[in-house]
């Protein structure tokens, strides 16, 4: 990329967005994610968004907090967290880093218990 923007291509896969995610969490150099071109990018994966299988679903995850997208980000953990029927694990695959994966379980084990708790109650007689 550098010095050659004709090289950067216009648009790129989930796959090889995510994996640039990678590269620049790895090298430190996630500022580059923030240039116009990222936003290109994401902006022509948005007709794949929602994530249509369990594998996008952890690629927009990485691809909404390496490049920052705070309402995909929301969007991916809510659903994640909400349709998790055990303990939420990662895969390995990406650097996702594990306090995003701890914060996930301990809000889906909260929000469990409090509609476990709702729903115990008993109905008020009146």
């Amino acid at each position: 990329m550098h010095h050659q923007p004709n090289k950067v291509p216009q648009k790129v896969t989930l796959e090889m967005l995510a994996k640039i995610g990678v590269i620049a969490d790895y090298y430190k150099c996630k500022d580059i994610l923030h240039l116009p071109k990222g936003d290109d990018w994401i902006r022509s994966l948005d007709e794949q968004y929602p994530p249509a299988c369990l594998r996008d679903l952890t690629l927009w995850l990485w691809i909404s907090w390496a490049f920052q997208i705070p309402d995909k980000f929301k969007a991916i953990t809510g659903f994640i967290m909400s349709n998790s029927i055990s303990l939420i694990m990662d895969t390995g695959e990406l650097p996702i880093p594990p306090k995003i994966i701890a914060a996930m379980n301990e809000s889906r084990e909260a929000a469990s218990k409090r509609h476990c708790f709702k729903s115990s109650k008993p109905a008020r007689s009146t």
